[in-house]
């Protein structure tokens, strides 16, 4: 949760664009490679189809001065682009995107789950304490102040763990939820059983577990691959984890 798992790799700057201009990203400024992706979109923009629009379109990080692959955001508390990015979570200090959002997800639930046995646990001092038949009223404040903050944290957690089941099942990010325009259909969206499948791997046991097996991890590089990158996938990409930085958990 905590690991540097989503980061895009410096060779992840390999693009479509790039290989259609025959340019060399090692010999040209950011600013060249902006103004290439920005004739290329021009190019496409008058694309019948916006899933290929949107499929297609070049992306180019300003900041990281290199190509991004779509569903990839840059991210200014981490000054790196990261795949399939969530959001900057201020509770674990991470970004969550492509290999720690089942993490986040488990740790919504877990929370909750935590903050509704605090409430069942603090409801029977706190009907007793209401009705005087213990302690004082300093115990009566305790004991009410914790019920509460409890409850409201149950309900806040139980809405925003619905919230983030909801773009699962959707395959969507919070940014891509969020987007002012957004693609219909969802290119990205392959049944909700097939999209929970790729956020929590295909191994039922491992579901509640915050971890991701090695062969779900596999699949989950290879999905992400398939569904984002405009370029045919080769083994030796596989090989060299496609480019990802991730840390291997097990």
């Amino acid at each position: 949760m905590c690991g540097d798992v989503n980061y895009c790799a410096k060779d992840m700057q390999r693009n479509r664009v790039a290989q259609d201009y025959e340019v060399n990203e090692q010999q040209v400024g950011s600013a060249d490679l902006q103004a290439l992706a920005d004739d290329f979109t021009e190019l496409i923009r008058d694309s019948e189809d916006p899933v290929q629009w949107h499929l297609l379109r070049p992306r180019f990080c300003k900041k990281c001065a290199a190509w991004k692959p779509p569903r990839a955001h840059h991210c200014r508390m981490t000054q790196r682009c990261v795949l399939k990015m969530d959001h900057w979570c201020v509770w674990v200090l991470n970004c969550v995107g492509l290999f720690n959002y089942k993490f986040f997800v488990l740790f919504l639930g877990y929370t909750d789950v935590a903050c509704w046995i605090s409430v069942i646990l603090l409801l029977g001092p706190t009907l007793r304490q209401f009705r005087g038949t213990a302690g004082p009223l300093s115990t009566l404040l305790l004991a009410f102040t914790a019920f509460v903050f409890a409850a409201a944290f149950s309900l806040a957690l139980l809405a925003f763990l619905i919230m983030h089941l909801r773009l699962i099942a959707r395959n969507q990010t919070t940014i891509e939820a969020f987007e002012k325009a957004p693609v219909k259909p969802w290119p990205y969206d392959q049944g909700w059983r097939r999209n929970f499948l790729e956020v929590f791997g295909r191994q039922r046991q491992y579901w509640l577990l915050p971890l991701h097996p090695a062969a779900d991890a596999e699949a989950m590089r290879r999905a992400y691959l398939e569904w984002t990158l405009p370029w045919p996938i080769d083994s030796g990409q596989l090989d060299d984890h496609a480019g990802l930085e991730m840390s291997q958990s097990y």
